[in-house]
């Protein structure tokens, strides 16, 4: 290289180095590439607290030879994604340290797993996705308050402790489903789901509680939960997305007090002793509103409503001759005008 030149890339370096000087701050630090670190062995496991318990890339726990119940207590922070993936014969894994994870934590087909403990995690910035774990019973983590993305519970038949009870805040959807064993979905802190909110395909599911839950920002879908009997919603604001609930055939009541706006169609479909509907506050549907084959519905309170943005279906249902002729009574709606059709099928 020219003399010349050099002189001058060292005349730039000393002089940005001097302008940083002056500011009173220090030059920025070179920063490592992060370092991805593959468990196979427990000897793998050991070397994590040699490290000072923090990987800065991925920690990837794949096809390893861990058995049984396998704990790493010196592990504090992962970078990027931890994966638990394909381990034939793990039965556990408690990770009471790790308090964040940079990326996604993904629990993925363990034949074996049967309890997962995080009782020290508080955030996971992108994913939290925990499925095909057919033996897992327990998913505990009772500090974690916030997951950046989605978070997707699906299918883990065994589950039946879904421990969660500080999550507040979901930046995508949340999805529970195809958890055959799970009894209650019990999420007591959480206010924001970013995205939608599935719970659909849980057969043993009879009671879901969301008490501070305010907002979702995309669908909300109660579908083919068997035994489920109540959707209490005390403090939901606003759906942006669909709101449908359909083919729960022991669900006698739907409760949103606080309903105010659904931006997309509102669906009940094929809830065989539905009774009670009750959206006293609800003013505006974005879409269509269908009640169809809900041959037990006896109370529909949708006082409130002023805008319907699409058709109105009602059919089969046992409170429709009187809610269908207030509906077109008194919905004035800045959409289409709303239509009620009458079929006995």
């Amino acid at each position: 290289m020219p003399r010349a030149t050099v002189t001058a890339l060292a005349a730039l370096v000393l002089g940005a180095a001097l302008g940083w000087l002056a500011r009173g701050q220090r030059p920025p630090a070179s920063v490592p590439s992060p370092v991805d670190v593959a468990v196979l062995t427990p000897e793998d496991l050991d070397r994590l607290c040699g490290d000072g318990g923090v990987v800065a890339g991925d920690l990837l726990l794949v096809s390893t030879s861990l058995t049984g119940d396998v704990a790493v207590p010196c592990l504090r922070e992962v970078g990027g994604t931890l994966r638990l993936a394909s381990n034939p014969e793990l039965s556990s894994l408690r990770l009471p340290a790790l308090r964040t994870v940079g990326d996604s934590l993904e629990i993925q087909d363990n034949p074996a797993l049967l309890r997962v403990e995080l009782r020290g995690l508080d955030s996971v910035d992108s994913a939290f996705a925990v499925s095909g774990n057919p033996a897992l019973r327990a998913l505990v983590a009772p500090r974690l308050e916030r997951v950046g993305r989605f978070v997707e519970i699906y299918p883990n038949t065994a589950l039946n402790d879904l421990d969660l009870p500080a999550l507040r805040f979901v930046g995508g959807a949340l999805t529970v489903e195809g958890n055959d064993a799970l009894s209650e979905l019990l999420l007591p802190s959480l206010e924001e789901i970013g995205g939608g909110f599935s719970v659909d395909s849980n057969a043993a599911l009879e009671a879901m509680g969301v008490p501070a839950l305010w907002t979702v920002g995309g669908f909300f879908d109660a579908e083919a939960n068997p035994r489920l009997g109540a959707v209490d919603l005390p403090s939901l604001r606003d759906v942006r997305g669909d709101f449908e609930v359909r083919e729960n055939p022991l669900l006698r009541s739907v409760d949103a007090p606080r309903l105010r706006e659904i931006g997309g169609p509102l669906w009940f479909l094929d809830n065989q002793i539905l009774s009670d509907l009750l959206l006293p506050g609800l003013e505006v549907i974005g879409g269509g509103l269908e009640l169809r084959r809900n041959p037990g519905l006896e109370r529909v309170d949708l006082g409130s409503l002023r805008s319907l943005g699409g058709e109105l279906r009602i059919a089969g249902d046992g409170a429709q001759p009187d809610e269908r002729d207030r509906l077109r009574r008194d919905l004035p709606g800045p959409g289409p005008s709303p239509r009620a059709t009458q079929n006995h099928q």
